[in-house]
């Protein structure tokens, strides 16, 4: 009963447990709620009309429209396996969605001569704002992609490398998702509960309930925080994934020595004993 009596007071403490960790680089994450369940992060995907720019008023191909990059981007989306896109008929879905991101996109085409070969590609210009369930913007970023085929000049001809407009496009408009989404990642973090901890030698191994399949990667680097029934945090550990599919081993780098609680009621042989301090354990996804 003395664990629980600890873990009753820590609305009281808190303050003082989380100003005993002044010297660690932590915020408070707030999102348990979100993340009881096993659906990843669902978003609406808001395309706006693209706009393109050619200085030879090139027209883009009849193919490259606005449902090629919705299709595209929500493909991307999908394939992470940390967020899913409602579609665009689902829209009694909506109210579920943790943000809508809207997207405008502008592409232009390019094209390189030099003596021996010349460049016919796009560049995309994306620029995402991220709007809560309120309709206030969270967060703006500006990206940019670009991808070009290239003819080699011969006695011949020209040798193309082959590729079609579809996949150049959907190469640029990879490079401008890879840029917004370490942005969604470090925003959205994957939330697992700690469901087992142990030990073998000097290493501390914990097991969440989320894998692969919610989105980890590997080696991405956690934090293990104890939160209790009124949402208050106690920063427990540092730790990296090892992920499954349907569940990962966290190896503990480092414990928050700070905090002299966190050693007297969390070190592997006392939740080995008591195996309730596991409901109050989380790890949150910590993206650069």
């Amino acid at each position: 009963m003395k664990h629980f009596a600890f873990l009753s007071i820590l609305g009281g403490a808190a303050a003082m447990l989380l100003a005993g960790c002044s010297s660690i680089d932590y915020t408070p994450q707030g999102r348990y709620d979100l993340f009881t369940n096993n659906r990843n992060n669902e978003i609406v995907l808001r395309l706006h009309p693209i706009k393109a720019l050619s200085p030879d008023k090139v027209a883009l191909p009849a193919n490259i429209n606005d449902a090629f990059f919705q299709k595209t981007l929500e493909n991307k989306f999908n394939e992470s396996k940390r967020f899913s896109v409602i579609s665009a008929d689902r829209q009694d879905k909506y109210k579920d969605a943790i943000f809508i991101l809207d997207v405008y996109p502008i592409v232009k085409f390019a094209y390189r001569d030099t003596s021996s070969a010349f460049a016919i590609g796009y560049e995309v210009d994306m620029a995402f704002n991220g709007v809560n369930r309120d309709g206030i913007t969270e967060f703006s970023l500006n990206t940019r992609g670009g991808a070009a085929d290239k003819f080699t000049k011969s006695f011949t001809g020209y040798n193309s490398g082959g590729d079609t407009n579809d996949v150049l496009l959907t190469r640029a408009i990879d490079k401008c998702f890879n840029q917004l989404y370490p942005e969604l990642c470090r925003r959205y973090p994957v939330t697992g509960n700690v469901t087992s901890l142990r030990s073998r030698g000097d290493s501390v191994f914990m097991q969440i309930d989320r894998g692969s399949e919610h989105g980890i990667l590997p080696d991405e680097n956690f934090i293990v925080v104890a939160v209790d029934q009124d949402q208050n945090e106690i920063f427990v550990a540092r730790a990296r994934a090892v992920p499954a599919r349907y569940g990962s081993r966290l190896e503990i780098l480092s414990w928050n020595d700070d905090d002299p609680d966190v050693a007297s009621f969390y070190h592997p042989q006392l939740v080995a004993e008591n195996k309730a301090l596991l409901e109050h354990l989380f790890a949150v996804s910590q993206s650069k």
